[in-house]
């Protein structure tokens, strides 16, 4: 059990979880990742479109470096690896909303990776073992400080929306929310609980806000994110094989779905099936996840370059100055970045630890606007 010795043992003392999220951001972009069209949301459907979120023939993409700069900000407040030298691919797929037959991301050639985040998770004291590690205590709770690796960071834009007319049994497409830039984030399999995981994304979507990189507050409309879910044995090696739950849109939707996965695996390992991999969506009505499709089913994504598109370049103040729209300084970036949500915490509490409890720091952090406000209070 070397390999899962960090895991956390399920209640029944007989399996460990492990959870990994596939994040989508919407970038605070005034313009979409390969069009000037605007990616605010429009009353009108397909009012923000050019030739190339139409697919018109001969129309080739204009890519928006304000998109990379909102990326490298996300890298940096994830600690991640910046590559010098990314790429843009196309994954090729047929689906309405995608009138081109492909998106455009970067799969294989990502401008960030190998990145790790520590987010905060508050426990009531006597529920601490004595070997845990803890900071920021009071006489009720503490905050753990737990962490996240990151595997990589892409950029990618979004599919338009497809709108199912009923009442005459068609479908129409919405084409505006086509081309707006996308950061998909990716995690390795570190969360152990549902609690963990939306604890990790909370702290996340405050780094997001923070920073700039997207401007809704909530997983409502700025993040989708999918949960990849997998039981163990606890005196085996993870074998690979996991359950993937797609468009998790709020923080609440998330700890459901990871909650009764985790129950509906157990209960399934407990009676001696295996569990193989599959794609599933989680149902709000009934508080369950239901079958979409199983992971063998998927088709070849035909990944290849993009070839009307040149490579991303990164550089820092140590290297030969250049200039161009694909190419955007790391320090430059890093200058302007303010604290992050962790470091704020820690210096909000050592400043006002007479007067905060560890909960009480937990929810005031939440809110930039109550914190300005609290600070000028005291």
């Amino acid at each position: 059990m070397a390999a899962t010795a960090a895991a956390a043992v399920l209640s029944s003392g007989r399996f460990y979880a492990l959870i990994g999220f596939e994040i989508h951001v919407k970038l605070a972009t005034r313009s979409k990742m390969f069009s000037p069209s605007s990616s605010a949301p429009a009353q009108t459907t397909n009012s923000q479109v050019t030739p190339f979120d139409m697919a018109l023939p001969g129309s080739l993409p204009y890519f928006n470096r304000a998109c990379l700069e909102a990326g490298v900000r996300a890298a940096i407040g994830l600690n991640c690896q910046l590559n010098k030298i990314s790429h843009f691919e196309r994954k090729h797929y047929f689906y309405p909303d995608s009138p081109t037959g492909y998106q455009i991301t970067q799969q294989r050639y990502p401008f960030a990776s190998n990145g790790v985040f520590h987010f905060p998770l508050l426990v009531k004291k006597d529920k601490l073992k004595s070997s845990t590690k803890h900071k920021f205590v009071d006489n009720q709770n503490s905050f753990v400080i737990k962490q996240c690796r990151i595997e990589r960071i892409q950029l990618e834009h979004d599919t338009g929306r497809s709108i199912h007319d009923d009442s005459q049994n068609r479908t129409l497409i919405d084409l505006n929310r086509f081309g707006t830039g996308l950061i998909e984030i990716v995690t390795k399999p570190d969360i152990q609980s549902s609690l963990e995981g939306e604890s990790f994304l909370r702290e996340l979507n405050r780094l997001l806000i923070k920073y700039n990189i997207c401007e809704q507050s909530g997983l409502e409309t700025a993040v989708r994110v999918d949960a990849n879910v997998s039981l163990h044995r606890i005196d085996t090696k993870p074998d690979g094989n996991r359950i993937e739950i797609k468009n998790l849109g709020s923080f609440i939707d998330v700890r459901q779905a990871i909650d009764f996965e985790i129950k509906r695996q157990e209960q399934l390992l407990t009676n001696n099936y295996s569990i193989k991999n599959e794609t599933r969506t989680y149902d709000t009505n009934k508080h369950q996840t239901i079958h979409l499709r199983r992971k063998e089913d998927q088709i070849d994504y035909r990944f290849m370059i993009e070839p009307n598109l040149p490579p991303l370049y990164l550089y820092d103040n140590n290297d030969k100055q250049i200039y161009g729209k694909n190419f955007v300084n790391i320090d430059d970036i890093k200058r302007d970045l303010p604290m992050s949500p962790l470091d704020e915490r820690k210096e909000y509490l050592d400043k006002y630890k007479d007067f905060l409890t560890a909960e009480h720091l937990h929810e005031l952090l939440r809110l930039d606007m109550i914190v300005s406000f609290h600070i000028e209070m005291l």
